[in-house]
């Protein structure tokens, strides 16, 4: 099999060391032909230096202020295009991989040799949870009613998971897909406004409009660490989770299912909350109100 040139995209925010980790974990890829590209958020001013200094080779692209994660995506993306490749692994820093892992992918997305016909657009592996390897943290991802997506089988046992061929999910979490460079450009890439959360599911919604399909390959296996740097900011992800859904909502459903399910959320999640006297209740509320009114990107005071 010819296998195309592939390289790598990593969005570094915060945790040099865990993004050290993850760098070293795909150079030893067995097949790897072209850059990997670090796109830094420029929140920590030693880390250019530190990633260079560590990994001479890589291409690190310092922004002057936190771009956001599909954005600085994006700017990688356009980076190993220069460098003429064909695939992207795109990665979040908190991933281990095996030596093989993107090797190992690489066969799922490429075109039919008997056909010539590329119809996957993304593909990804079994992720599991870092802390204890036996649970999986997504077997691809799923999209229900008013969009509210999730982690398939997200919480079971490995050992439960049914499916052991390749199978075609509506998402592949973006904290480790393989992507087609061609499949990418051709659906526009993700939604730079989400900013962070949800730009998965939408550029998976994306691939399906155009008849490109998400492929989960279970023999492949990740380690995520899930959630490593939003942990600290709860607030800010609990707003970030509902008013990208309800964005991305508002692109794919029709205008009365959108205000249904905006109506909906706003009752179950907003009014109950304030009822409860919860700490979320005004950022929900926010989310909301910030949803309805088209505002995007980094909105959190």
């Amino acid at each position: 099999m010819d296998i195309p040139r592939t390289g790598a995209v990593i969005v570094h925010y915060k945790g040099i060391e865990t993004t050290l980790k993850c760098i070293d974990d795909i150079l030893r890829q067995t097949h790897f032909t072209a850059p990997v590209v670090v796109v830094d958020q420029g929140v920590d001013p030693d880390a250019p230096h530190q990633l260079k200094t560590a990994f001479p080779s890589i291409t690190v692209l310092t922004q002057t202020s936190n771009v956001g994660f599909p954005a600085a995506v994006r700017i990688g993306m356009a980076a190993l295009r220069t460098g003429g490749a064909r695939l992207a692994f795109i990665a979040n820093p908190d991933i281990r991989l095996a030596p093989d892992t993107i090797t190992s992918l690489i066969p799922h997305i490429t075109p039919d040799p008997t056909t010539s016909i590329a119809d996957v657009g993304a593909v990804g592996p079994l992720l599991v949870d870092a802390h204890s390897p036996e649970t999986i943290w997504a077997a691809g991802g799923m999209v229900g009613p008013n969009i509210a997506a999730g982690n398939a089988q997200s919480g079971m046992s490995k050992g439960s998971l049914s499916v052991t061929s390749p199978k075609d999910v509506d998402y592949i979490p973006a904290c480790a897909m393989l992507v087609s460079l061609d499949a990418w450009e051709a659906v526009g890439g993700m939604d730079d406004g989400c900013f962070l959360y949800y730009e998965d599911v939408d550029f998976g919604l994306r691939l399906n409009r155009h008849k490109l399909r998400s492929v989960m390959v279970p023999s492949v296996i990740v380690h995520h660490q899930g959630s490593a740097n939003t942990a600290e900011m709860p607030l800010e992800r609990e707003y970030y989770l509902l008013r990208n859904r309800l964005r991305t909502a508002r692109r794919w459903q029709s205008g009365i299912s959108f205000w249904l399910g905006a109506y909906i959320d706003c009752r179950r999640i907003v009014f109950s909350s304030r009822k409860r006297g919860e700490a979320r209740a005004e950022i929900l509320s926010r989310a909301l109100r910030d949803a309805i009114a088209g505002i995007h990107g980094p909105c959190i005071p």
